[in-house]
C-alpha cells in the first residue's frame, strides 16, 4: 500500500515537471517569435505590445508561466503573428 503511494506521488511529480517544461519552452518560443517580428513590424500598437511581451517575460521568470505565455502570445499576435482573437 505504501509502494503504491511513493509511486503514485513520484508519478505526480514527473507529470508536474513536464507540465512545467512545456511552459516554460512555450514562454521561450513566443519571447522569441516576438524579437524576431518586431524589427519588421509596423503595428500601431508596436509600445503596448512590447509593454505585454516585457509583463509576459516577467511573469514566465518569476514561475507564473501559463500567464506569462498569454501575455506573451497577446503580444506576438499584436504583431501580427497569429490571428487576432475576436473581444
Amino acid at each position: 500500500m505504501q509502494t503504491r503511494f511513493i509511486a503514485l506521488g513520484a508519478l505526480a511529480l514527473l507529470v508536474g515537471q513536464a507540465s512545467f517544461a512545456a511552459q516554460k519552452d512555450r514562454c521561450t518560443r513566443l519571447e522569441d517569435k516576438f524579437d524576431q517580428q518586431v524589427t519588421s513590424s509596423s503595428s500601431a500598437d508596436l509600445t503596448q505590445a512590447k509593454t505585454l511581451r516585457a509583463d509576459g517575460a516577467k511573469l514566465c521568470s518569476s514561475g507564473n508561466k501559463t500567464e506569462g505565455a498569454k501575455k506573451l502570445d497577446q503580444a506576438v499576435k499584436m504583431l501580427g503573428g497569429g490571428k487576432q482573437q475576436k473581444k
